[in-house]
C-alpha cells in the first residue's frame, strides 16, 4: 500500500542548510525524486501548524513537485494554523487548517497550575488581583500594525496608563551598525531612543533562559488589567490564535486584538470565547483595513481611560468581568482539549480510533513512508501525542488511563473562588 510522504522542512528550508540557492535546488530535487522513485508515495504532505511561513519553508519543495502533481494528477495537501493570505496557492495544493499552536498553550496554561508555582517564573492572577495600571501591550517582532499601535497609543497620551514594551524595534534595532535615525519615524510619537520595555525585563528577557519562553508572562504582565494583543497573522482570513492572545485567556484578563478582519467574531464563534461586550464596542472589527481596525481599539481604550482612571477603578473593572474571565479561560481549555481543531490530520491519514495506543509513533509506519520517520518533530507526531494523552482518554471517558489535565481544576480552584457550574464547564465535553 502506498504512503504519504512528509516533506521535512529541514531539506525544503534552505535556512537549515545554508547553502547556495542554486545548490539547494539540487538537494530538494534529489530529495524528492528519491522518495518518488524508492516509495512511489501515495502523496506529498504538508503539516505545519505553528507559525510557519509555507513560502519561506516549502515554497521550493512545492516548485519541484509542480511536473509531478500535474502528469499523476496529485495535489499536495498542506496543513498550516491559518490561511496564508501573502501565499499564492498553487492549483496544485490543498489548504487544510491544522492550529496545533493549541497544544503548545493547552500544557503552557497546565504548567501555570501545577502545584509548585516557583516552577513559573510568574503566576496567573487570583481572586486577589489588583491592577495598578488600565494595560499592557507586549511586542516583539517589528512590523507595520504594531509601529502603528504603538505610535497611537503614544499619539493619544495613553503611555503612561499602560506598560508598552517594543524592545526589539527601539532597544535592539538601534545597537546595530545599520540603523539610521529614519528607521525611527514609523514610531515618531514615542521619544526617540526611548526603550519600551518591561520595567523588569533585566528579570526576563524573551528567549535568553530555557525557562523564559514566548508562553511566559513578563513580570509586569499583570500590572495592567486590559490586555491589547497584537497576533503574528492579520490579514484577511489569517485566524492564528498564538501564545499572545493565549495570555489574556490564561490570566483573567478581558483583551482586545490587533488581528485578521473578523477575529472577535472568530474567537466567539470558533473558540468558544465570550467577547466583553459590557467594556468594548467592536464594530471595528470587520473593518478590512488594519489602521481602521487599530483605531477602533485605541478609542475603547481611551474612552475606558476617561471612566476608570484610578488601582481602585482597575479592580472594579477586573470585578465587573472575573466570572466571565473564569468561563472563558475553562472553555477554552476544554474546547482545545476536545482535538476538534487539530483532528483534520488524523482524519485525512485515516486515523480515528478510540484506542490512545494506535496514535504511538511507531502506529504511524501505516500511514507514513520510512523516511518521514526521521522527521519526528514534526506537528503531525505532536497532533498524534497529544490525541494519545488528552483528547481520546478524556473523549471516551477511560476509567483506567486518566488525560494530562485531570488535576487541573485542583490546582485552579487554589486560586479562585470557584462555583458546581464551571466545574461542570471544565468536566464536560465543551461543545
Amino acid at each position: 500500500m502506498s504512503k504519504w510522504c512528509l516533506i521535512n522542512q529541514h531539506i525544503t528550508n534552505n535556512c537549515s542548510l545554508r547553502v547556495s540557492p542554486a545548490e539547494h535546488k539540487i538537494i530538494v530535487r534529489n530529495y524528492l525524486n528519491n522518495a518518488i522513485e524508492k516509495y512511489d508515495p501515495v502523496g506529498f504532505l504538508i503539516v505545519d501548524g505553528t507559525e510557519a511561513e509555507v513560502s519561506v519553508i516549502y515554497d521550493s519543495a512545492i516548485k519541484e513537485l509542480e511536473s509531478w502533481c500535474h502528469s499523476t494528477g496529485k495535489k499536495i495537501p498542506i496543513f498550516t494554523s491559518s490561511n496564508q493570505y501573502a501565499y499564492d496557492y498553487p492549483d496544485y495544493t490543498e489548504k487544510n487548517i491544522c492550529p496545533t499552536y493549541d497544544i503548545t498553550n493547552y500544557h503552557c496554561n497546565l504548567a501555570y497550575y501545577r502545584p509548585d508555582p516557583s516552577d513559573f517564573l510568574y503566576f496567573p492572577i487570583g481572586d486577589d488581583y489588583s491592577p495598578d495600571l488600565l494595560y499592557t501591550c507586549y511586542n516583539n517582532r517589528p512590523c507595520d500594525y504594531r509601529n502603528y499601535t504603538v505610535n497611537s497609543l503614544f499619539g493619544r497620551g495613553l503611555q503612561n496608563l499602560g506598560i508598552i514594551t517594543y524592545r526589539y524595534m527601539t532597544v535592539e534595532l538601534p545597537k546595530l551598525n545599520t540603523w539610521k535615525p529614519e528607521d525611527w519615524d514609523p514610531i515618531n510619537n514615542v521619544p526617540y531612543l526611548m526603550p519600551l520595555e518591561d520595567p523588569l525585563e533585566d528579570q526576563f528577557v524573551l528567549n535568553t533562559k530555557p525557562e523564559w519562553i514566548p508562553n511566559s508572562l513578563g513580570p509586569s504582565y499583570c500590572r495592567g488589567v486590559i490586555d491589547i494583543v497584537t497576533e503574528s497573522r492579520i490579514d484577511k482570513d489569517e485566524f492564528y490564535l498564538s501564545e499572545k492572545t493565549n495570555k489574556p485567556l490564561l490570566a483573567h484578563k478581558p483583551f482586545l486584538v490587533v488581528g485578521a478582519p473578523g477575529y472577535h467574531k472568530w474567537l466567539k464563534e470558533e473558540r468558544q470565547i465570550e467577547l466583553y461586550d459590557e467594556l468594548f464596542d467592536y464594530s471595528f472589527d470587520d473593518e478590512p483595513d488594519y489602521i481602521k481596525r487599530v483605531d477602533g481599539i485605541v478609542d475603547n481604550l481611551e474612552r475606558l481611560s476617561k471612566i476608570y482612571k484610578s488601582p481602585e477603578d482597575y479592580k472594579q473593572l477586573w470585578n465587573s468581568v472575573k466570572a466571565k474571565t473564569q468561563r472563558n479561560f475553562l472553555r477554552y481549555m476544554a474546547d482545545m482539549r476536545s482535538g476538534i481543531h487539530v483532528e483534520t490530520i488524523m482524519h485525512f491519514i485515516g486515523l480515528n480510533s478510540p484506542n490512545p495506543d494506535e496514535y504511538r509513533l511507531e502506529k504511524f509506519e501505516k500511514y507514513l513512508t520510512p523516511d518521514s520517520m526521521d522527521n519526528t518533530g514534526n506537528d503531525i507526531f505532536k497532533v498524534a501525542q497529544f490525541f494519545k494523552e488528552v483528547v481520546i482518554p478524556h473523549r471516551y471517558n477511560y476509567k483506567d488511563n486518566e488525560y494530562i489535565g485531570f488535576d487541573l481544576w485542583d490546582h485552579y480552584s487554589k486560586f479562585f473562588s470557584t462555583s458546581p457550574k464551571l466545574k461542570v464547564l471544565w468536566e464536560s465535553q465543551c461543545e
